[in-house]
């Protein structure tokens, strides 16, 4: 019998983006509303090749496990009242996942209250107790907005934005242990209405109390609908393919529905794979098998997400929007035994919309990569591009260990380097933690799924070793916004600790990708080199040399000596300025410093051509000895049809530290 095709005080509003000098956004495209990122896909608050993505957690800075456990790296600095700062950003931006676990296995949670306090204001906006804070019925903090570890097991996450147009500070009462947030960073010179608490998230509730329905059925798009099988593969030697749908104009998939009409085992799910080709390409830019993609590689399980779902009783779904030019192939391909009947589907396609206008920035992307084994020592290689611009939206990761005993994978870190960084902008703190739950053992016990993030799958093993549970999963995430790069990217996960658990692992990534470069390296300025420093003009008021410091990057363990560094720099300098070449034809420009965290906390004022831009450094008061990388983005209204800038930094507090400067002018 045929499955039915149904379906089973903090806000903020962000404005237009606009300088005196001129517009940060480009010409044409749409405003978005701030509460838009989280169930949006395709596209970023402002011009993606502006924002940055970053994240703090609570993650062990010298690459051991007390990632919170002690407390140690659980806070950036502590006010002089007491209060533990988990947040600071320099604006504008936005924060859109603050996360914790708690205690006991996440059962308690006392860190007290949670305070936000915006733009430089002496007095917090909210001060709310971190258990009503996660309840769901705070009239700033509204379900299904939030939820707390009973709903995402053993973890504590609220997706309400928190925008911000000078600075955002967030403090925990007493010191937490595990937690992160997830933020995106604008331009200079943004216009943001900082929160309120007041703001309408209706847009945004409404959306996630329908996660899996359809898009509306409207004049201007048309579906796709049939009935195909997919003969097995008996010579083994070339899968069998049916095809559903071959078109020759341009247009967007808004909605790819697969409903196989009667229940498939994890073995059909890992074997029938979904391809899809844009515009003519030789190889498929989603090449998966149909289980990880939709949500689980275990078998037909509740997956509910914005993006992708499916069920034991109704359709599989993703309902990312899939733009193409010249024309779109979908086909299924068998690489197993038996032949699969039956596979009914619809798809859901509109014209191609104007660019600016929903326009997701590349071609769908969906890569597969499994490791049967995992390498010891060698992280989890869940996507990489060398080049290219877009926007990753998140992944779905499947992990099968051998026996109950082969466990504590769960320990690994999430690691991202988008832009050919050698320092990650995201770090985690294990894979419970990132996919937002808490505690290995009451995480494996309580499958769920959420509009963003969930463990929709899980098959314990009936023993116990060493009183941890153990077993298969499937858990999937992704970001509100999304992660922009503009040069290639890199994410990966460790498979415990350092990679010391070998293991079976698979994951799915899903982004947008442009095969055109983003950024250009323009000019480097080598501190210590005195022929780079004369021809940068480069001058500094007080401090001294450093020659030779030597220290490594967080990373891959895999590559010790591409995570080591020899070089020399400055300490201590109150003020510093030179000048850096760009491309007259850029639309902004990254500036790249390289400095050393064992100098701990500093903020410097940063001025191009006289004009005051905003403000670098790093709000971690840790003094671990380890590199690290600063990216901060100078607008196009300060950049633009200039081929030189002349900057200067003015240090406010801490002891300044660089290694290097690098320019890298931007692309629309």
């Amino acid at each position: 019998m045929l499955r039915s095709f149904a379906n089973g005080s903090l806000g903020m509003v962000l404005v237009v983006v606009v300088l005196a000098a001129g517009p940060l956004i480009a010409a044409g495209r749409a405003e978005i509303q701030p509460t838009d990122a989280l169930f949006r896909f395709g596209s970023c608050p402002g011009p993606l090749w502006l924002v940055q993505a970053g994240y703090f957690s609570s993650y062990d800075r010298t690459g051991g496990n007390n990632d919170g456990f002690e407390g140690t790296y659980s806070a950036l600095y502590r006010l002089a009242n007491g209060e533990h700062v988990i947040v600071d950003l320099d604006g504008p931006g936005c924060l859109y996942t603050l996360w914790f676990t708690g205690i006991h296995e996440g059962y308690e949670l006392p860190i007290g209250q949670i305070r936000f306090y915006l733009d430089g204001e002496d007095a917090p906006r909210a001060a709310v107790e971190a258990r009503e804070l996660f309840a769901g019925d705070h009239p700033m903090f509204p379900a299904p907005l939030v939820a707390n570890d009973y709903i995402a097991t053993g973890g504590n996450v609220a997706y309400v934005p928190i925008p911000f147009q000078r600075r955002l500070i967030i403090t925990t009462e007493k010191l937490a242990g595990f937690y992160n947030a997830f933020h995106h960073r604008f331009p200079p010179g943004t216009r943001v209405q900082t929160w309120t608490g007041k703001e309408d998230l209706t847009a945004a509730i409404a959306a996630w109390d329908a996660a899996g329905a359809p898009p509306a059925r409207s004049s201007g798009m048309k579906w796709y609908r049939g009935a195909v099988g997919v003969a097995g593969n008996e010579r083994r030697d070339k899968p069998m393919v049916a095809e559903l749908l071959n078109l020759q104009t341009p247009g967007m998939i808004r909605a790819v529905r697969l409903n196989p009409g009667r229940p498939q085992a994890a073995f059909n799910l890992n074997h029938l794979w979904l391809k899809i080709w844009w515009d003519g390409q030789e190889k498929p830019s989603v090449d998966v098998p149909l289980g990880p993609f939709f949500g689980s590689a275990l078998g037909e399980t509740a997956v509910r997400s914005l993006a992708i779902g499916m069920s034991s009783s109704g359709p599989y779904y993703c309902y990312l929007p899939m733009p193409f030019r010249k024309a779109a192939r979908i086909v299924l391909e068998n690489h197993q035994f038996s032949s699969i009947s039956g596979i009914h589907y619809e798809i859901a396609v509109s014209d191609l919309p104007a660019r600016g206008e929903d326009y997701p920035p590349g071609r769908f992307t969906a890569v597969y990569h499994r490791e049967w084994p995992t390498t010891a020592g060698k992280d989890h290689l869940i996507l990489h591009f060398d080049e290219g611009r877009g926007l990753y939206l998140g992944h779905c990761l499947m992990v099968q260990p051998y026996a109950a005993d082969n466990k504590q994978w769960w320990e690994g870190d999430l690691r991202v380097w988008p832009d050919r960084r050698r320092h990650p902008i995201l770090n985690g703190t294990g894979h419970e933690d990132e996919f937002l739950g808490g505690w290995s053992n009451r995480w494996l016990e309580g499958p769920y799924s959420l509009p963003l993030h969930g463990l929709p799958a899980v098959d314990l093993f009936r023993e116990r070793a060493d009183g941890q549970w153990n077993g298969a999963i499937t858990a999937y995430r992704f970001f509100a916004g999304g992660i922009p790069f503009r040069s290639g990217i890199k994410v990966s996960t460790e498979h415990g600790l350092n990679n010391v658990v070998v293991t079976n692992y698979a994951s799915v990534a899903y982004c947008y990708l442009d095969d055109q470069p983003g950024m250009v390296p323009t000019d480097m300025l080598e501190l210590g080199n005195g022929s780079s420093e004369q021809s940068h003009t480069y001058q500094a008021k007080g401090g001294e040399s450093v020659s030779g410091a030597k220290a490594t990057f967080t990373g891959d363990e895999s590559d010790p000596a591409s995570l080591t560094l020899q070089v020399d720099g400055r300490k201590g300098a109150t003020e510093e300025s030179f000048i850096m070449k760009i491309d007259p034809a850029n639309k902004g420009v990254l500036l790249r410093r390289l400095y050393l965290q064992s100098e701990g906390r500093h903020r410097a004022r940063v001025s191009v051509d006289g004009s005051p831009v905003g403000f670098m450094g790093t709000p971690d008061d840790c003094k671990v000895d380890r590199w690290r990388e600063e990216d901060f983005i100078l607008p196009p209204p300060l950049t633009a049809g200039k081929d030189k800038l002349a900057i200067r930094i003015e240090v406010e507090t801490g002891s300044w530290n660089v290694f290097g400067y690098q320019a890298w002018s931007l692309r629309e």
